[in-house]
């Protein structure tokens, strides 16, 4: 009977640790009865751009993570930073900058606040589906149009960037898929239309001053935050008017994927 828990927990374990690999992680320790910790990563320094970027939502340098189960409270939030600094007071020359609480719900604005001030970050259920899906994006690109690089446009947002240069059967040029990292403000056409241009100045002018015209370019967006009605002004204010520039721009048939109520890490 006592068996069966811990089996169902070391499956949940292994999942979270392939998870975060998947990610870019390396993982330097696991489970750590002297300081009760469940896992120590490092996210490595950047040796190509052909790689995933460290997730915006996570500190830097030396990581604790931990798996926990049933309902959120504050006390497990205090129990995992005062681990932290245990840790911390006993080993001067390899501190670990914050945690990551991993948590299979979804944890609301106001918890994560309370979690920052504690340099705690929580992983909810919506965020865990959120990073699982850029990491798909991410291998099935590289894997079936070539290398694939993500880019950072700002602290909550990043872009998947595939190219597919001729000669190549593909019938589009670029591939891009933008993540928008926030877990507090829906996305509005307004922040679609700005990251769209950023994206058209950095990655897709460049091209067409080289006399590379017209361009086909697929777009497809993720929001942590959830979305609005966005299509008919993205259609409105930038699709139509770059199809007159000679950019022309696909979409899958929902081109905007909502993370604000998403079922846990499978």
């Amino acid at each position: 009977m006592g068996e069966e828990p811990r089996s169902i927990g070391i499956e949940a374990e292994n999942k979270a640790w392939n998870f975060l690999r998947a990610l870019g992680y390396e993982i330097k320790e696991l489970n750590n009865e002297e300081y009760d910790i469940d896992c120590l990563a490092e996210f490595p320094p950047s040796i190509t751009k052909y790689r995933l970027l460290r997730p915006r939502y996570s500190p830097e340098g030396l990581t604790a993570y931990e798996i926990t189960a049933g309902m959120l409270r504050e006390r497990k939030i205090r129990r995992f930073a005062e681990k932290i600094a245990k840790y911390n007071k006993e080993h001067e020359q390899n501190q670990i900058n914050g945690g990551v609480l991993l948590v299979d719900e979804k944890i609301s604005p106001q918890m994560s606040a309370t979690m920052e001030r504690e340099k705690i970050y929580g992983w909810g259920s919506n965020r865990h589906s959120f990073y699982q899906e850029k990491i798909r994006i991410f291998n099935t690109w590289k894997e079936q149009y070539g290398p694939t690089a993500e880019n950072q446009i700002n602290n909550e947002t990043t872009y998947l960037r595939c190219s597919t240069p001729p000669p190549t059967k593909f019938d589009k040029l670029l591939y891009f898929a933008v993540f928008f990292d926030d877990h507090v403000h829906k996305l509005s056409a307004k922040t679609v239309k700005d990251i769209m241009y950023k994206i058209r100045t950095d990655s897709i002018v460049p091209l067409i001053e080289c006399g590379i015209i017209p361009i086909h370019a697929y777009f497809e967006f993720h929001a942590l935050g959830g979305v609005s009605d966005l299509r008919e002004d993205v259609w409105k204010y930038v699709i139509e008017p770059w199809r007159g520039e000679g950019i022309i721009v696909f979409t899958p048939k929902e081109p905007f994927k909502n993370y604000r109520a998403f079922p846990a890490l499978p």
